[in-house]
C-alpha cells in the first residue's frame, strides 16, 4: 500500500514539474512571438524555428547563458565579436580537457532575437537555407543540423517535435515574403543583375553590385565591410580609390575554393580573364589557378574549358595565350582635390593573322541613347565592359549620348 502511495504521489510530483515547464514555454512564446514574427518579415528566418530553437537552447529562458547574458540561441563569440561576453563549459576542448567557451552576452533578449537573424544571414554555411520555402519548418530544421548549427544530432527532430507540440507554425502563417534578404544565387544559372536586390549570393557568398563611378572606399562605408577585407576578398580591387563599374560584383566575404552550383566548367570567350572567372562564379582566384593546373597570371586561349570545382586532369590542362596589359593615361584633374585612380583589370590580346583580320564592314557600331552605361551596353551586345572600352580607347566608366561605340570584334 505505501509502495503505491510513493508511486502516485510521485507521478503527481512529475505532472506538476511537466505542467509547471509546459506553462513557462507558453509564456515565453506569449512574451517573445512578436519579434520572432518581425524577424520573420525582415529576414525570411521562420518565426516557428526561431522560437523554437530559442526554447531549446535557452531552456526557455531560463538558462544562466539567457539569464546572464541575455544569449537566448547559444551563439558563441567567434573571431570577429566585439562585444561582452560570458564563459562558461560547453562542449570545446584544449588537448582533450573540457575548457570554458566563450559566449556572446546581449543588453537585452530582443537584441539576442535580432542577432541571431543577423548571425544566420551572414555566416556562408547557412546560405543555403534562404532557398527554402520559409513556411516550411521541418526543412529548416533539418537544414540547420546539416549546416552544423549544434552537435545534437537530434537536434532537428528536438525542433520539429517543439514546433509540433506548442503549434508553433501558426506563426509563420501570416508571412508576407517581403523581406529583405535573398535566395542565392549560382552565376550562369540565373541573371547576375537585378536592380530591386541589396545584396544576394553568389556560391554562397554574400556579395553587391557596385554602383557606377562608386570607389572601394564607398562600398566599404556604405556596407560596413573593411576597405582592407575588401582587397583581399576581389583580386580585382587593387585600391580604396579604384573606380568601379556599374554592375561590378563586390564581395563582401571570402570566396570559395569550389563552385557549388550545377556548372561543372566554363568555356572562355574573349575578353575573358580568370580573374573574372573567379569572380563570376565566387571562387579564389588562385584555387581556381590550382585546380586548373595552370600558372599564375597566365590565361586561357578561347574556346578552353575552365573547371570550377575538382582538379583538372594533366591530359586537359587548358592551353594559354598571351596577355597585354594597357594601362591608361592619368586622367586629367577635372577639378580641386587628386584625380581618382582607374586601374582596370587585363585585357586579352588575341594575336591575330591576316586570315583573322577584321574589315571596316565587318563592325559594329551603337549610337549611345540615354539612360545607356558600359555595363549594360556589354551585356547587350554579349561583350565585356574591359573589351568595350578597349574597343574605343575609353580610360573611364563615362559615355556620352550620342557618342559612337565600336561594339563587336
Amino acid at each position: 500500500m505505501r509502495k503505491l502511495l510513493a508511486v502516485c504521489i510521485f507521478m503527481t510530483m512529475m505532472y506538476q514539474v511537466a505542467m509547471a515547464n509546459r506553462d513557462a514555454k507558453i509564456a515565453y512564446i506569449q512574451r517573445y512571438s512578436q519579434i520572432a514574427i518581425q524577424e520573420m518579415e525582415r529576414s525570411g528566418v521562420p518565426a516557428s524555428i526561431k522560437l523554437a530553437q530559442a526554447i531549446l537552447e535557452s531552456s526557455a529562458g531560463s538558462s544562466s547563458l539567457a539569464q546572464d547574458a541575455n544569449n537566448h540561441f547559444g551563439i558563441k563569440c567567434g573571431g570577429g565579436w566585439g562585444g561582452e561576453k560570458m564563459y562558461r563549459k560547453d562542449d570545446d576542448y584544449r588537448k582533450g580537457k573540457l575548457i570554458k567557451s566563450c559566449f556572446r552576452a546581449y543588453p537585452s533578449a530582443e537584441s539576442s532575437f535580432i542577432a541571431h537573424t543577423d548571425f544566420l544571414t551572414n555566416q556562408p554555411r547557412y546560405a543555403f537555407l534562404f532557398r527554402l520555402d520559409p513556411t516550411n519548418f521541418k526543412s529548416w530544421a533539418r537544414g540547420l543540423k546539416k549546416a552544423g548549427y549544434a552537435s545534437d544530432p537530434n537536434y532537428d527532430h528536438r525542433l520539429i517535435s517543439i514546433i509540433e507540440s506548442y503549434n508553433l507554425d501558426q506563426f509563420d502563417k501570416g508571412f508576407t515574403g517581403k523581406y529583405a534578404h535573398k535566395p542565392l544565387i549560382f552565376s550562369g544559372e540565373v541573371d547576375l543583375v537585378d536592380d530591386t536586390k541589396l545584396y544576394q549570393y553568389i556560391n554562397d557568398v554574400k556579395s553587391v553590385l557596385a554602383e557606377d563611378a562608386y570607389r572601394v572606399e564607398d562600398v566599404a562605408l556604405n556596407h560596413g565591410v573593411s576597405v582592407k577585407k575588401l582587397l583581399k576578398y576581389n583580386e580585382n580591387l587593387r585600391s580604396s580609390r579604384q573606380i568601379l563599374y556599374e554592375g561590378e560584383i563586390i564581395y563582401l566575404q571570402p570566396k570559395r575554393k569550389n563552385y557549388r552550383g550545377k556548372q561543372k566548367y566554363h568555356v572562355i570567350r574573349s575578353g575573358e580573364t580568370m580573374q573574372f572567372i573567379a569572380q563570376k562564379y565566387g571562387i579564389k582566384l588562385d584555387e581556381l589557378y590550382k585546380k586548373n593546373r595552370l600558372v599564375e597570371n597566365s590565361q586561357p586561349e578561347i574556346g578552353e574549358q575552365i573547371i570550377l570545382r575538382g582538379t583538372i586532369s594533366k591530359k586537359k590542362i587548358p592551353r594559354t595565350q598571351m596577355v597585354n596589359k594597357i594601362v591608361p593615361p592619368t586622367p586629367p584633374n577635372r577639378g580641386s582635390g587628386n584625380p581618382p585612380i582607374i586601374e582596370n583589370d587585363p585585357v586579352l590580346v588575341e594575336p591575330r593573322t591576316n586570315s583573322q583580320g577584321l574589315e571596316a564592314g565587318q563592325m559594329l557600331y551603337y549610337t549611345v541613347k540615354s539612360g545607356d552605361t558600359l555595363f549594360k551596353l556589354a551585356k547587350k551586345f554579349n561583350i565585356s565592359v574591359n573589351e568595350l572600352k578597349h574597343f574605343n580607347n575609353i580610360d573611364n566608366n563615362i559615355i556620352k549620348i550620342g557618342q559612337k561605340l565600336r561594339v563587336s570584334l
